[in-house]
């Protein structure tokens, strides 16, 4: 049997290949060569970043390059300072997919604590890779799968929150 595209990987092999942890208002997905995170449309609490850091930004070893989506939700003031406290003059590459000129702006208020941080329209995702260093294979997430965590966080600006 032939493998699949890149193009058809459905959302449940993407979830069996990466580690998966959902915060109530954004989901990472942790992949060996790079981490994934969905913000949803609301910004993070305190308690959540403080655990995404934990996991994303750990103090030992080499920072993962991201892919970072957002539904508008974003981090606060505080919690960009306490990225950059986190990062300890490192510098992954951080690709922010957005169309927003918000989400654009952000990104130029991050970039001083990470010159390495761009901007990509969200239908550039192969540009968002090249420019992360990783394939495909090694990041494969696709926008159908996308589409579909987003839904899912969709929810927390009405009351539901995903657990």
């Amino acid at each position: 049997m032939e493998p699949k595209s890149a193009r058809e990987h459905t959302t449940t092999e993407i979830l069996h290949s990466a580690d998966v942890r959902r915060l109530p208002r954004m989901t990472v997905l942790f992949y060996p060569r790079a981490i994934v995170t969905l913000h949803s449309a609301v910004e993070p609490t305190d308690k959540e970043w403080q655990e995404y850091l934990a996991e994303a930004m750990p103090p030992q070893g080499q920072a993962r390059p991201h892919l970072v989506f957002s539904q508008g939700g974003r981090p606060t003031a505080m919690q960009r300072k306490q990225m950059a406290v986190a990062l300890l003059g490192r510098e992954p590459r951080m690709a922010i997919m957005a169309e927003s000129d918000m989400t654009r702006t952000m990104v130029r208020l991050i970039a001083p604590f990470n010159p390495a941080v761009r901007a990509f329209a969200e239908d550039n995702m192969a540009g968002a890779r090249t420019y992360l260093g990783v394939s495909m294979t090694e990041l494969p997430l696709t926008m159908p799968a996308l589409s579909s965590f987003r839904r899912e966080l969709a929810r927390v600006g009405r009351g539901s929150v995903a657990a």
